[in-house]
């Protein structure tokens, strides 16, 4: 069963960014600074081992690392990663973490 967070997608440097909470990095079994992979598709990312199955909806891939973000650690959110998705600057984004990787999709709305 995954365990959601939510985060801000924040500017990093000339890209954007996540902070992970360490217990979600942990969950999916990746180590900092050892190389992952991000699957991209229209429904969200997915971040995961090298070592871990492709997501089936993925349309393109990109490797990328799990860096120190101040006290804590990120992923790199790149152009295209962040546009395939239509992920904005500022946006929550909810961070579905299981042994199989990160699943990162946009918050659902809910209107009353």
């Amino acid at each position: 069963m995954p365990v959601t967070y939510e985060r801000e997608l924040l500017p990093w440097g000339n890209v954007h960014g996540l902070r992970l909470p360490k217990a979600a990095w942990q969950l999916a079994e990746l180590q900092p600074l050892k190389p992952l992979v991000i699957d991209i598709s229209p429904d969200g990312i997915f971040i995961r081992s090298n070592s871990k199955p492709a997501w089936s909806g993925a349309v393109t891939t990109h490797m990328s690392r799990l860096t120190k973000w101040g006290n804590s650690y990120g992923v790199q959110i790149t152009s295209i990663a962040r546009t395939v998705p239509n992920f904005l600057p500022g946006e929550y984004l909810n961070i579905a973490a299981s042994s199989e990787g990160l699943l990162i999709t946009k918050k659902v709305q809910i209107n009353k």
